[in-house]
């Protein structure tokens, strides 16, 4: 036997509510979610409802403003309120209500001191994608890894010769690190340039 919570679900696009009594399903505008009682099918309080013993339902009025599609007889009903199963109130013990909230994305900083990166030696960075957007795009999780040497075809051409330790430091010694703002800068192309990683970064 399933739990309850997951033995059915019901969405409705709501476009305001209705709380005064006595108005029928069918006179529901557009979008607009009402508490109905059971026993005659028109919009009623939860107290009413519970104290006579009936069952509650959750009503949406239809979005659909014609009743038929290509003035085709036999398609109809679409103006027809969406209803939710019955609610026995006996049984509901809590109401919840969660505001909705604008999704953002997810940011990350990477830090690299001036002597991350040595000479002959790469910078790593790897990036993990997971949860349900992986899960629903790929079946599974995914991650990449760039380095500071770099993609040729993701830079478009020849690496940039910063790159390279045959130079000389600000302070005119020879050059022991790689500058960290292009070696990451490298590493991060290399992940951009990835066709599994791209279209979540």
């Amino acid at each position: 036997m399933a739990y309850f919570n997951h033995a059915f679900k019901k969405s409705f696009l709501v476009d305001g509510t209705v709380t005064a009594g006595g108005t029928a399903t069918s006179a529901l505008g557009a979008g607009k979610l009402a508490i109905i009682d059971g026993s005659d099918w028109e919009v009623d309080t939860i107290a009413n409802i519970s104290n006579a013993g009936n069952l509650a339902y959750l009503v949406g009025g239809s979005y659909r403003q014609s009743d038929t599609i290509g003035n085709n007889p036999g398609h109809g009903g679409y103006a027809e309120s969406i209803k939710s199963k019955g609610i026995n109130l006996r049984y509901l013990h809590r109401l919840g209500v969660s505001k909705c909230e604008e999704g953002s994305a997810a940011t990350s900083e990477i830090c690299v001191a001036s002597d991350c990166a040595p000479c002959g030696q790469n910078l790593f960075v790897r990036i993990d994608v997971k949860g349900s957007p992986a899960l629903r795009f790929l079946n599974h999780n995914a991650y990449a890894i760039g380095d500071s040497s770099g993609d040729a075809a993701a830079n478009g051409g020849p690496l940039p010769a910063l790159l390279c330790c045959d130079g000389l430091d600000n302070s005119g010694d020879p050059q022991s690190f790689i500058d960290p703002v292009l070696a990451g800068a490298a590493a991060i192309q290399m992940l951009l340039a990835d066709p599994i990683i791209k279209p979540f970064v």
